[in-house]
């Protein structure tokens, strides 16, 4: 009969500390380009949770976020055309923001519209809210030193919203003893100002914005809507004419920009070229600019406000020039 050899405790010991400790692994510790295939497999409802868990998901959720919607932006140009629509409002709403690194807050804001359907009735509804919690977003980013900054990127990103609309027209002047011109010309969009008082620079932005997006995306479509915006400082009538058989209503925005040769040529190449063909890289100009804003609709009008309104736009300004 064999005797069994049993194992001394010294030497189990020994054989035990032969084997490697492995370290728990962390998935947060993956290279960025794995993390960002392995996250994209996610639904997007799911990036709620994957937001919150750490600050480097978070950065790689955003860069995955901006990726889906740009590659659906350019899916749905043969699809759905409601749904082509809001995708194409938000992209020339928020390009300028999403070239100067405002990632993060475009995914935080617009993740619940990318989640659900946008081809719904009710989607201009969403996307004013979203561009709402957006700007709102932005304007925080920004203190009393860095505002000069926050009202150029939004008047290039208006700019940006114009080029959008099917039948528009731009004329820009050239530019004399630092003042320029540019002539906007819309057919079948609409805007009036029933009424108004002290003009407050921070509501205009906003609520020129979210007018805009709205006749935006029902031009893009091809519907008629009418609708009523009231804020603390206005109340203005706007819509779009879809019935291609009768002849369009015309609006002009006239903008008045006075400022120096750094802030035109950055606003020219906003209007001329595409936003990818501007180096982004480079500082933006740091002087202060003003910028006028008429808005006319020629001829008369059922709604009962005056054919011409002015907005002031730009740097913040104490009296007129």
């Amino acid at each position: 009969m064999k005797r069994c050899r049993t194992t001394t405790g010294y030497k189990r010991k020994l054989k035990t500390s032969r084997i490697p400790k492995r370290k728990p692994l962390n998935i947060c510790e993956l290279p960025t380009e794995i993390l960002a295939k392995i996250i994209g497999y996610l639904d997007l409802n799911h990036h709620k949770s994957v937001r919150r868990t750490s600050w480097r998901l978070r950065d790689i959720s955003d860069l995955v976020i901006v990726h889906i919607f740009r590659k659906n932006f350019c899916n749905q140009t043969t699809c759905n055309r409601r749904r082509h629509a809001v995708f194409k409002t938000i992209k020339h709403s928020t390009e300028v923001y999403l070239r100067t690194g405002f990632d993060r807050i475009f995914s935080s804001c617009f993740l619940p519209i990318l989640c659900h359907n946008p081809s719904r009735s009710n989607s201009d509804e969403k996307l004013a809210r979203c561009l709402l919690r957006f700007f709102d977003a932005i304007e925080r980013q920004f203190d009393s030193f860095t505002i000069q900054k926050c009202r150029l990127l939004q008047s290039m990103a208006m700019m940006n919203v114009f080029k959008a609309f099917k039948k528009v027209y731009i004329s820009l002047s050239e530019f004399d003893c630092h003042k320029w011109q540019v002539i906007v010309d819309l057919k079948g969009p609409w805007l009036g100002a029933l009424w108004t008082r002290s003009p407050d620079q921070q509501s205009n932005h906003r609520d020129l914005f979210n007018m805009l997006s709205s006749m935006l995306l029902y031009n893009i479509v091809g519907q008629s809507f009418r609708r009523v915006w009231e804020s603390s400082n206005a109340l203005y009538v706007y819509g779009n004419d879809g019935d291609e058989r009768k002849r369009p209503t015309r609006t002009t925005f006239a903008f008045t920009i006075r400022g120096p040769q750094e802030i035109s040529s950055l606003f020219r190449s906003c209007l001329e070229s595409d936003l990818g063909n501007i180096n982004w890289s480079i500082t933006l100009p740091t002087q202060q600019f003003y910028i006028d804003l008429d808005i006319i609709r020629p001829g008369i009008n059922s709604w009962g406000y005056s054919s011409s309104h002015q907005l002031h736009l730009g740097s913040y300004r104490d009296s007129d020039d």
